[in-house]
């Protein structure tokens, strides 16, 4: 429904243009209509044969065939499966674009259906619409475009559409409402339950992207027996339709399928008599056309989305039954959590309390003393001389009619009134004794009558009360106690009450707090940074006169050129934002007239039907309703829900940095900013209706300060300060109007520390109190990855990852439809499985996450994804069986997620060789982090595999454009023993790049003897200006050992020269190595260290003195024996101990005593002989890079 004509072309060209590029030659109808005509005389007789007996509205059964211009037989749908049997890449689509600009840039008048397939469709629809009582039967159209095909005169009483392009809308002349939203990006329906008798779609259920939550609400708005009706062609938008509805090559029959499927399962088992039709024309030259209908079940059955929330318990052992017993026992019942419980029980308390009884006006007339009270000491003086003869002054005897929506006072029953009241214009209804008054605004009035006795006075005040609550109800909203705020018992102002809500209001309204609460401060704090908002009560403010005044604002605002006429890309005015002392060329902007498509509303995203039926059903769409905070002070709170809003306080509490005006937040942390404890520590702040309307977006550091008046005076209905933008803080809207605000209810809190949330966490765990713990686990997991104080984050993790009961609410929360929650419990995980490695705990219940992360891999959001597949990576190898879902990972279309899957499998090491081929091919990724990873991921797979082809690949990296992949193919043909390389490795120890030499210096020293013939360049590289490049050769020399013993003279003179304190320690450690046991160590060498022994820092002597006392052991001195004892004796006085140490060691070895000769067979790990073979050599590299790590 949301289809354009793509530059002024016929629809029929554009899909000349467009289905050449198609993958899937089943969307091409050209191809279809061939396949179509060699069978088409078999159909036409089918057809002509065939009647087709549908079930419609309220379970009625009819004949289709002969109200629709086109044959139509049954489809047969296979057996369903046994579960949704769809993931979410079968809901990806080859062009990701924004949806509102796509269609809005296509939109034109355009049909999308053939001639005959408009008329068949129509035929349908009116079958189906003729077993509702004509005239008072609704239908709703989801993804509606201009023209909805319905039948001509049509007779319904409502005819709701939804689509995305306001200019289609507008122009369909059967509408009777229009609604402008994507429902891809929110499929949420903005209608109350069981609103509608039929639903219908036509030729757009290919694009939907979350068909489960759609279907889902579908079935939430429709009636008990109503209709949906789903009907779709062959054609499409190719880069719009979603991946599961372009690969299925069964056209009608195949998508027929997937419809019911849709209807099957959102939600399961609850829709009935799903049926597929053809209605595809018997000529060879119409369009085939398909329709699936079902009817919503008399008793609806709703089912949770979340499948981990029902919980099945284990079923007992099974003990030896009778023979005689012919039935299998029936199976254990399914549990619900707490959690579900709580919603079940909120929303029967929801649905009771909105249930409040419409009054009836009563008729009732008498006589009764009567006197109009124009003064105080009017009133105080006829009250005092009732029943005297004074009294006669004041009171007459008059006859009181309610009569024609007035309350009449007349001298007789038949005579002109004396004064009439509208009970429309009554606002306050007062009883003491036998005394009762009402109050009149127009005509402006006090009348007091006097009763004969206390229960007439009762009888005729509740009948006047009644009598005017009728007569307002009208003019306010559901649910709406009148009668009570007749009685002002509760405020000073009349017409006020204020309902203190039953306590089970109060977490519904929680849920919305914790919604909107993001952990940040800006400079309006004047207290600590809480870490949760804990609501205590809820009221619900009842103020007649200030709903009629924002409802006549609302109505204005609606009427006005709204939100909806900027969507269609009008131009906006150029509006000065930012004041003196900016650049001219940034002066001036094009204004965001609207702005929130990108970034909705916080308060309109949380998906709560008990909230949102509390609050008082759905919100204004047309003219950009939302319900908004602001926190103030306890007289602030009382002031504001008695008499409104008042411009002329703006600023009084804080400052106006957009001028004066009401300002409001859409998250209440920075509505806390501005409360204000009372004496028992109770904060306060407003939750507000608020009509947006045209809204000016302003994205300044420093705004002008006439920004306001410049919104005013451009047409503008409200401003969004928009500090999310300017300095990533919070979105403020501004109101110039304060009837646009209504102070909706009263939230009464205490702000938590960390201490109370860490000490209410733990107990809710000891005690298992679900509903607690999963209510604030989700706002912990915020907290972890928002609070400003990375120490408090820390804290907060390890706190959350203290049990297996946080662990499991933390997965549910991956199942969360707010992608800030999914991303938040990710995070936490993550931290939680660094604090594991920290501090070497059990990964037992950290385990327990794997299969919903794996899940997660599959998430439609490419973030979520990607971190998911971090957090895998950190949980190493008890996250095993995710190996396959990380090797699907490296085909994803992010490149994020390709990285960070093959930087997971990293840490399987050859348990992840079945990855190896994805690995090889994503080495000439596009992206530079991919091929990097990929090629860091080959070398941690080691020799499993092809080898060969692993060190071509490699090789071909080494010439890659990036230098951070050629550094990452270096070290990995290291770890594969790749020496086939080493002639290219040893050309990249002069490349211009330090990490580039860095990395190949480092990757020589793991091929042994095969590096032989490159020791001189690496002898070369100690005396590279870089640091790290001369440590990188020093090792590997090192690690080449008795291979690397003409390197001797380089490296005795890299200890006399060198400066650097980690340079000069490989040096003396990688001298001893250089030659085998028994052999004669080379002079150059021993006098280095002999120098090395004088040096003035303590660590390269006592260095010094080990590698001495290695060599010794070694019998690698031999005639250099001598001079190293003399230097040794020398050493037993350094006023270092370790020095010392080692000094008696190599003395002992030298002159072995008797007594030790078995000890010195048994010599430390530290002298024993060095490896003569290449395989022990690259142990000892293994221990070397350990100790690096390390």
């Amino acid at each position: 429904g949301f289809w354009g004509d793509f530059r002024g072309q016929p629809i029929e060209s554009n899909w000349q243009c467009i289905m050449p590029a198609l993958a899937s030659p089943r969307l091409a109808p050209s191809s279809l209509r061939a396949a179509a005509e060699a069978s088409a005389p078999l159909f036409e007789e089918l057809r002509a044969s065939t009647e087709v007996e549908v079930i419609g509205w309220q379970g009625k059964r009819f004949q289709v065939n002969a109200l629709t211009s086109s044959p139509v037989t049954r489809v047969p749908l296979t057996t369903f499966p046994d579960s949704w049997p769809y993931g979410s890449a079968d809901f990806r689509r080859s062009n990701e674009d924004d949806d509102f600009t796509f269609y809005n840039q296509g939109a034109s008048m355009a049909t999308h259906i053939d001639e005959t397939s408009k008329k068949a469709i129509a035929g349908f629809y009116a079958s189906h619409f003729q077993q509702a009582v004509q005239g008072n039967f609704s239908v709703l159209e989801i993804q509606s475009s201009w023209v909805s095909h319905y039948p001509p005169h049509l007779k319904a009483r409502r005819v709701a559409i939804i689509g995305m392009v306001h200019s289609e809308l507008a122009a369909n002349k059967q509408a009777t409402e229009r609604t402008v939203q994507n429902l891809n990006t929110n499929p949420s329906l903005p209608y109350n339950d069981g609103a509608f008798d039929f639903i219908t779609s036509l030729v757009s259920v290919e694009y939907l992207t979350k068909p489960e939550q759609v279907f889902r609400e579908m079935y939430r708005v429709l009636k008990p027996g109503g209709v949906a009706i789903v009907s779709f062609t062959d054609r499409s938008f190719v880069g719009k339709a979603v991946a599961i509805w372009a690969e299925d090559l069964k056209d009608g029959v195949g998508h027929s399928q997937i419809v019911g499927n849709y209807f099957k399962f959102c939600p399961e088992n609850s829709w009935e008599n799903i049926t597929s039709l053809d209605l595809s024309p018997s000529s060879r030259s119409g369009e085939p056309l398909w329709v699936v209908t079902a009817v919503k079940a008399a008793a609806p059955v709703y089912k949770t989305v979340e499948k981990t929330l029902l919980i099945r318990p284990p079923r007992k052992p099974d003990f030896a039954a009778p023979i005689t017993e012919s039935l299998p026992p029936p199976p254990p019942a399914e549990q619900e959590l707490p959690s579900i419980l709580q919603e079940r029980l909120e929303a029967k308390f929801v649905e009771s309390t909105l249930k409040s009884a419409l009054p009836t006006p009563q008729r009732k007339s008498g006589w009764l003393l009567c006197h109009d009270i124009k003064n105080t000491i009017a009133v105080k003086l006829a009250n005092t001389a009732v029943g005297t003869l004074l009294g006669n002054l004041f009171w007459k005897n008059r006859f009181l009619n309610i009569v024609g929506g007035e309350l009449r006072v007349q001298t007789e029953a038949s005579t002109p009134p004396l004064l009439c009241l509208p009970l429309k214009e009554i606002d306050e209804v007062l009883l003491q004794g036998k005394l009762f008054a009402a109050h009149c605004c127009t005509p402006q009035a006090f009348v007091q009558f006097w009763a004969a006795s206390l229960a007439e006075a009762e009888e005729w005040a509740t009948a006047i009360r009644r009598s005017v609550a009728f007569a307002l109800s009208s003019n306010l909203p559901r649910g709406w106690d009148v009668q009570a705020m007749l009685s002002n018992n509760t405020s000073t102002r009349r017409l006020v009450h204020k309902e203190v809500l039953p306590a089970a209001a109060t977490p519904i309204c929680q849920r919305l707090v914790d919604h909107c609460y993001i952990c940040k401060s800006t400079k309006d704090r004047r207290s600590f940074i809480p870490l949760r908002l804990q609501l205590v009560d809820v009221v619900r403010v009842q103020n007649g006169s200030a709903w009629i005044d924002y409802s006549n604002a609302r109505a204005r605002v609606r009427l006005s050129p709204g939100p909806a006429a900027q969507l269609q890309g009008s131009e906006a005015p150029v509006i000065p934002l930012v004041g003196a002392g900016i650049d001219d060329d940034n002066s001036c902007r094009p204004a965001r007239n609207w702005g929130l498509e990108q970034m909705p509303v916080l308060t309109s995203t949380l998906q709560n039907q008990q909230l949102l039926q509390l609050l008082g059903g759905e919100l204004d769409s047309a003219s950009n309703e939302q319900w908004l905070f602001h926190g103030t002070s306890f007289h602030g709170v009382q002031g504001i829900s008695d008499e409104e809003f008042r411009l002329d306080f703006a600023g009084s509490h804080r400052g106006t940095l957009y001028g004066k005006g009401i300002y409001l937040a859409e998250c209440a942390s920075k509505a806390d900013e501005y409360a204000e404890p009372d004496e028992e520590g109770f904060c306060y702040m407003l939750l507000c209706r608020a009509t947006l309307g045209k809204v000016l977006q302003c994205v300044d550091k420093s705004p002008r300060s006439d920004i306001l008046e410049v919104c005013k005076a451009s047409g503008y209905n409200s401003l969004c300060g928009d500090r999310w933008t300017a300095v990533h803080t919070f979105r403020e809207f501004v109101f110039f109007d304060p009837n646009q605000v209504y102070p909706a209810f009263i939230f009464r809190y205490r702000r938590w520390n960390e201490a109370t949330f860490c000490q209410t966490l733990r107990q809710a765990v000891e005690s298992k109190d679900q509903d607690t713990l999963s209510r604030l686990i989700k706002v912990g997991a915020c907290l972890t990855d928002e609070h400003p104080e990375q120490a408090v984050r820390n804290r907060l993790a390890l706190v959350m990852g203290a049990g297996v009961s946080t662990i499991v609410e933390l997965c549910r929360c991956l199942g969360d439809h707010r992608v800030r929650i999914r991303r938040a419990a990710l995070l936490t995980l993550f931290q939680i499985a660094i604090n594991m490695h920290t501090f070497s705990n059990e990964s037992a219940d950290l385990a327990k996450a794997v299969p919903t992360l794996i899940d997660s891999l599959s998430d439609p959001v490419p973030e979520i994804r990607r971190q998911a597949a971090q957090c895998l990576e950190k949980l190493g190898k008890c996250s095993l069986t995710a190996v396959p879902s990380l090797i699907k990972g490296l085909e994803d279309l992010d490149p994020g997620v390709r990285a960070a899957a093959a930087q997971a499998l990293c840490k399987f090491g050859k348990q992840a060789s079945a990855g190896l081929t994805a690995l090889l091919h994503l080495t000439t990724d596009a992206v530079d982090d991919v091929r990097k990873a990929a090629v860091i991921a080959v070398g941690c797979i080691g020799k499993n595999g092809s080898l060969d082809k692993k060190v071509t690949t490699l090789q071909s990296c080494l010439k890659d454009s990036s230098n951070a992949v050629r550094c990452a193919a270096a070290t990995s043909l290291g770890k594969v023993g790749g020496s086939a390389a080493i002639d290219d490795l040893a050309a990249m120890l002069t490349d211009k790049e330090v990490t580039v030499r860095t990395a190949a210096a480092d990757a020589l020293g793991y091929f042994g003897l095969a590096s032989a013939n490159v020791v001189s360049p690496l002898a070369l590289l100690l005396k590279d200006p870089e640091q790290q490049v001369r440590l990188a050769a020093a090792t590997s020399l090192r690690a080449l050992g008795i291979h690397a013993a003409q390197a001797q003279i380089a490296l005795g003179e890299c200890l006399r020269v060198e400066k650097d304190l980690q340079v000069r320690l490989v040096s003396l450690s990688a001298l001893p190595r250089l030659w085998g046991r028994n052999e004669r160590a080379g002079g150059h060498a021993v006098q280095a260290l002999l120098r090395a022994l004088e040096d003035a820092n303590p660590e390269i002597r006592a260095a010094a003195a080990e590698a001495l006392s290695d060599m010794a052991s070694l019998g690698q001195l031999m005639a250099n024996t001598p001079q190293v004892e003399a230097a040794m004796m020398m050493r037993m006085k350094d006023g270092d101990a370790t020095v010392n140490r080692f000094a008696q060691a190599c003395l002992d070895h030298i002159h072995p005593k008797a007594t030790e000769s078995v000890q010195s067979k048994q010599a430390p790990k530290a002298v024993q002989s060095w490896r003569r073979t290449e395989g022990q050599m690259m142990k000892i590299r293994a221990s070397i890079n350990a100790e690096n790590e390390k």
